[in-house]
């Protein structure tokens, strides 16, 4: 038991040693405020080294996609010279005028026969 009471009393005196260090002192309330501005404190430094990883990663992928988007200006740029429409595909008029009146007529029919028929029923 003497050899571990003797191990335990130096460690305990370890940890005086190390906290009279950091000029705190033995009371509980300020040895806790410490220790949660060390954790505090680690935690920003974690979050400090995700957040520049996080960075590089991000302008790595910019420069990647800038070079990429450079590289396709050029191909078309250098292979495929602009032109203009000579004439309009869209919307056709007649076309789109032909196929309205067409509906329009048969939907007449329809109702036409249909009063028709109803009439003579009569």
């Amino acid at each position: 038991m003497t050899h571990a009471q003797r191990r335990i009393d130096v460690i305990r005196a370890r940890i005086s040693e190390e906290r009279a260090q950091f000029g705190t002192t033995t009371n509980a309330s300020e040895t806790e405020a410490y220790a949660a501005l060390l954790a505090e404190f680690e935690a920003l430094s974690i979050d400090l080294e995700f957040t520049q990883e996080s960075y590089l990663a991000a302008r790595a992928a910019h420069e990647a996609a800038r070079a990429e988007a450079q590289r396709q200006t050029r191909y078309l740029a250098n292979y495929i010279a602009p032109t203009l429409a000579e004439t309009a595909e869209y919307p056709k008029r007649a076309q789109v005028a032909a196929l309205t009146g067409g509906f329009l007529f048969l939907g007449w029919a329809i109702l036409a026969l249909t009063f028709y028929a109803l009439r003579d029923r009569r």
